[in-house]
């Protein structure tokens, strides 16, 4: 009988790899831009005034008396204007931010568009 030579191993198949597609994303569609909101409370320390403008809303008017505190909830700009910035500590989604500004009158810009959901800029 003929003599086979031994079966040679054979090279392993490799898969054909996939073409790379590039494709251009689109940013969303105006409307569906994505959007950062927050809450944000006033927590009194003291008696004081504040006038509070969210999203472009009508303003609210609002005394407040030691241990009072009001929330508010935007996805753009809260705008806070009051009569001791002292009197007032801001909490962002339930995390002290600590006092509105120095003590007396203060305007504070509450800019929610950022990574982290706010910056707080006073009004200079």
């Amino acid at each position: 009988p003929p003599q086979r030579a031994p079966a040679q191993p054979s090279a392993p198949m490799m898969a054909a790899a996939e073409p790379i597609v590039e494709e251009d994303i689109a940013p969303p569609p105006a409307g569906e831009q994505e959007t950062f909101s927050g809450k944000l409370t006033l927590r009194a320390e003291a008696s004081t005034w504040a006038q509070v403008t969210v999203d472009d809303q009508p303003v609210e008017h609002l005394l407040f008396e030691a241990g009072q505190l009001h929330s508010f909830e935007g996805v753009s700009l809260i705008t806070v204007v009051c009569g001791d910035g002292r009197a007032l500590r801001t909490e962002w989604n339930g995390q002290d931010r600590g006092p509105l500004g120095s003590e007396g009158p203060v305007q504070v810009f509450f800019n929610l568009d950022s990574a982290n959901g706010l910056s707080a800029n006073p009004a200079t």
